[in-house]
């Protein structure tokens, strides 16, 4: 049985704030992580690879939003 006596009239629903502009995710709680080629000198298998470019160059940025 559905209990209909709740009152939802002091409720409010939030939205995330959450906005596409082109190809990046802004917005409150949105966190970036990037990796750089120096960070993943370890990663590579033969451990050269990073050292074909800049250490400073970002590789890769991950944005994520996890509401909790």
């Amino acid at each position: 049985m559905i209990n209909t006596s709740t009152n939802m009239n002091n409720s409010t629903i939030i939205p995330p704030s959450l906005f596409f502009a082109g190809n990046q995710l802004t917005g409150d709680g949105v966190e970036c992580t990037t990796r750089t080629a120096g960070e993943l000198k370890d990663v590579s298998p033969d451990g050269a690879a990073p050292d074909a470019v800049n250490r400073e160059t970002v590789v890769y940025e991950v944005k994520t939003f996890c509401h909790i």
